[in-house]
């Protein structure tokens, strides 16, 4: 996994997943000079789709982000003292 750009992409992914943001409003955080009179809005929010591409593949596809729930690891930790 190119590890370049996976954060960005792991911050969209969870604004339009769970944050209900739209496109807009996450290129308006990450680009916000692209809402200038000379910026590019479209090319911000085509970076945006893209970054959520990346991420949705990464997470529902390939499972890169599987994680073991936090109760799980602490009853395990108790189990390993007794």
């Amino acid at each position: 996994v190119n590890r370049r750009g996976l954060f960005e992409a792991l911050r969209v992914y969870d604004a339009l997943t769970y944050g209900g943001a739209t496109p807009t409003e996450a290129a308006k955080v990450l680009a916000p000079d692209a809402f200038s009179e000379r910026g590019d809005p479209d090319a911000a929010r085509k970076k945006v789709n893209d970054l959520r591409q990346r991420a949705t593949s990464l997470i529902e596809e390939k499972g890169y982000l599987k994680l073991v729930s936090r109760d799980y690891i602490e009853d395990r930790s108790k189990a390993g003292k007794t």
